[in-house]
């Protein structure tokens, strides 16, 4: 398929730089809403997201990972699509300004890292003990 490449396995330091490589990081699944699992699903946050970011790749989301979708469209680093958009999709992203939000993820990945986040952490943690 020329559009998806699967990937053999690759090591944790090397990942980042093969991901460049490509255009989208794709987080995409649609689910019934009345499937019990769906609430799950909407306030699940999946580690590729952070793969992602650290990447700096723009993300493809369905809004259906309701937290995942509110991230994205706070740090403005890919896409949120609708249900009703895939027939639509390779409109969306020859029209994309994927550009943009390769930089825009690079925001994100300064803002979403552990060196970022470590005091904040530590204040949660200290507040605890």
């Amino acid at each position: 398929c020329p559009y998806f490449h699967y990937h053999n396995p690759i090591s944790a330091e090397y990942i980042s730089a093969v991901m460049r490589r490509y255009d989208w990081g794709c987080m995409m699944y649609y689910f019934d809403k009345d499937d019990p699992r769906a609430l799950t699903y909407e306030a699940s946050f999946a580690s590729r997201f952070l793969t992602y970011v650290s990447a700096e790749l723009p993300i493809l989301c369905s809004e259906e990972y309701t937290y995942m979708a509110e991230l994205v469209q706070k740090y403005q680093n890919g896409i949120v699509v609708k249900r009703s958009d895939i027939k639509h999709l390779a409109t969306i992203l020859r029209e994309a300004d994927i550009e943009t939000y390769r930089e825009n993820a690079s925001h994100a990945k300064s803002e979403l890292n552990m060196q970022a986040q470590y005091s904040r952490l530590n204040h949660f943690l200290q507040a605890r003990i």
